[in-house]
């Protein structure tokens, strides 16, 4: 018996291939193809074979691909509604036993099967398919993991699916034994018959010329965050010479610290607590110096806003009260604050303007990407002062409440529909999230990896040519960043170029006996 419903999917050859070699190699698989190669339709085709041993579970890492990936197996399945079932944390745990109990084939988050096994609102022995969507993630402490052993016990297979599965062959190796897969289909966007089907992307450094202004912010801060390294390195945290600690570093000092112990003069044991005030004070600083050199003066400014409630809160942060009463900092503090009145624009938004209007003379369908939602308010209140743009672009981000998530698929649904021009996006249309119709992306916060980066990439060149912008300060958080990533994207595209022509075979194969 058969659920798919076939005549809806357009038939090309090298999906008909991989399912082949999917089906030749067995279970337990991982599936590596590029964005928009047709992953969730050749996932579709596996379970549509063991929806008549059992139930079938879609997972997803957030609910916005959940939602996704249920309206998609509505679409294409023969199976009731009530057969059907999209769970996350949302539903009431009380209720969930009885959906999981109704459903057949499910798209859910994993913390919620994993949370409903564990309080006994699941039988595990009714389950014979788990797919695990961007099954790079399954880390170590993601949930991902532990439902890979669940099924690993009880005999469920188990099919991965991603575009982005390892910067190299170590990473894609332990992608691969985390969620105990013991084979892998894989191809490149070079691979016969799939670049037949693919868009030509291009490409856009452009780096932005810091003013005299931000040099001299910058200098205020780094002076202060110099004078934080030296009495690191008297202390011993640090060697060499003066250089921006890493983020990585400054965890490791500040783990050294709580581990060493120091006696006061009554003879308590107390945490060391001046490097812990110091290192968090560099932290605050070094963050805050970030997001005013590469981001935009809203985002600096909120920041500020931040530090300062917590100088003034009843259990006040030293760290930051330290730093809002700096005299030098203030200096700082009041030119922001005459820059929001006056709407001055940071030089990396009047970049981004001078690009929009090439891109929306031409009539494309952009999404700009932020790390965070401070940027895009910076964003939003620098384009709302261009009549040109007004009522052009609209943001979007994660939402937990309902109406939150409605607001967000109205927001999709009228750029889809070309109604709005510009979209302002955090992570959440990073991965999997179907949107036909962009031409082009701007990085305007550069992507923190590689897989990121490759994501991203994704949104464009589906069924036209993409564009794709990266905006970078003159600055060494930028600079070293953009540069980075590039270097690791390319040495990802190597490894799955290089499994797709089978030159190396994983090491793991070895730990299932196959």
């Amino acid at each position: 018996m058969t659920w798919l419903r076939r005549e809806l999917i357009e038939k090309r050859q090298f999906q008909v291939e991989v399912v082949k070699e999917m089906s030749d190699k067995g279970h337990n698989l991982a599936l590596v193809l590029p964005t928009a190669a047709g992953k969730t339709l050749m996932a579709f085709e596996e379970a549509d074979l063991f929806l008549a041993k059992g139930k079938v579970v879609f997972f997803a890492p957030n609910t916005n691909l959940v939602r996704q990936n249920y309206r998609q197996i509505l679409n294409f399945f023969n199976l009731k509604a009530s057969e059907v079932q999209m769970i996350t944390g949302i539903i009431p745990p009380h209720k969930r036993a009885e959906v999981w109990r109704q459903a057949k084939f499910v798209s859910a988050t994993p913390e919620t099967m994993v949370n409903d096994l564990a309080h006994g609102r699941v039988k595990i022995g009714d389950y014979s398919l788990f797919i695990f969507d961007e099954f790079h993630q399954g880390g170590d402490n993601y949930a991902y993991t532990d439902l890979a052993i669940i099924s690993h016990k009880n005999n469920i297979t188990r099919l991965g699916l991603s575009a982005t599965p390892g910067v190299d062959d170590e990473e894609f190796d332990r992608a691969l034994a985390n969620l105990r897969m013991s084979e892998f289909v894989v191809r490149s966007a070079e691979s016969t018959g799939l670049s037949e089907h693919s868009w030509p992307k291009y490409e856009f450094k452009r780096i932005v010329t810091i003013t005299r202004e931000l040099k001299y912010y910058a200098y205020i801060i780094e002076t202060k965050l110099e004078d934080i390294f030296k009495l690191l390195r008297e202390l011993g945290y640090v060697q060499g010479a003066i250089r921006i600690l890493s983020i990585q570093e400054l965890n490791r000092i500040i783990a050294q610290a709580r581990r060493q112990d120091i006696i006061d003069e009554n003879g308590e044991v107390i945490l060391n607590r001046r490097v812990l005030t110091q290192a968090a004070e560099y932290f605050k600083l070094r963050h805050f110096l970030s997001v005013l050199m590469t981001e935009n003066y809203v985002s600096a400014w909120k920041f500020y806003e931040k530090l300062l409630k917590e100088s003034k809160a009843k259990q006040k942060i030293r760290a930051s009260w330290r730093i809002v009463t700096d005299g030098r900092f203030q200096v700082i503090v009041r030119d922001l604050e005459k820059k929001l009145v006056t709407h001055e624009k940071h030089p990396k938004l009047l970049h981004l303007i001078d690009l929009l209007y090439h891109l929306m003379y031409q009539k494309h369908q952009v999404i700009i990407f932020c790390n965070d939602k401070n940027s895009q308010q910076g964003i939003l209140q620098a384009l709302e002062t261009y009549p040109f743009f007004e009522g052009k672009a609209r943001v979007i981000h994660s939402e937990s409440s309902k109406r939150g998530r409605a607001k967000n698929e109205e927001v999709i649904q009228a750029f889809r529909d070309k109604e709005i021009p510009i979209l302002i996006s955090t992570s959440i249309l990073e991965a999997g999230i179907d949107i036909p119709s962009v031409d082009a992306i701007i990085n305007y916060s550069l992507p923190l990896e590689e897989s990121t980066m490759i994501q991203r990439r994704g949104r464009v060149g589906r069924f036209k040519d993409g564009y794709i912008y990266y905006l970078a300060m003159d600055h060494v958080f930028d600079k070293s960043l953009l540069y980075a990533t590039f270097a690791k994207k390319r040495k990802m595209l190597l490894t799955i170029h290089d499994r797709a022509r089978g030159v190396r075979a994983p090491e793991q194969l070895k730990l299932f006996g196959t």
